[in-house]
């Protein structure tokens, strides 16, 4: 485990961890199912679903949220909760590379400020 979390204000249990990572698996079947790609998809390169997944179906504090489990907890500990996706999991440990990550990240904060500047500036 590292010394610093990455979300300062929120500690994660690995109760907490499994659960999100349960609905983050749930996410990821449910786009692999709509994209018609749900039979082999692990022929698929399991880091660009990693990338794909913080793009389209997490804000920027869940991406964080996701990081941080990837940082903290045994990955063995997660893989066995709730049959949670081995290939997707270590994809998101091994495969990814944490400048996109990052730079995914970041855009999501920038959106994410503009819209509330946006509905600011609009309400008034």
């Amino acid at each position: 485990m590292k010394d610093e979390n990455i979300l300062d204000d929120e500690t994660l249990s690995l109760n907490d961890a499994k659960e999100f990572l349960a609905e983050v698996h749930s996410n990821l079947q449910a786009f692999l199912e709509g994209n018609n790609m749900s039979e082999d998809y692990e022929m698929y390169p399991a880091e660009d679903v990693v990338y794909i997944m913080l793009r389209g179906f997490f804000n920027s504090k869940e991406c964080l949220k996701l990081l941080t489990i990837v940082q903290f907890f045994e990955l063995t500990d997660i893989a066995e909760y709730q049959s949670l996706n081995r290939w997707f999991l270590s994809g998101l440990v091994f495969g990814i590379d944490m400048d996109i990550v990052k730079n995914i990240i970041d855009t999501k904060i920038v959106e994410e400020e503009k819209s509330k500047i946006s509905s600011l500036v609009t309400s008034y």
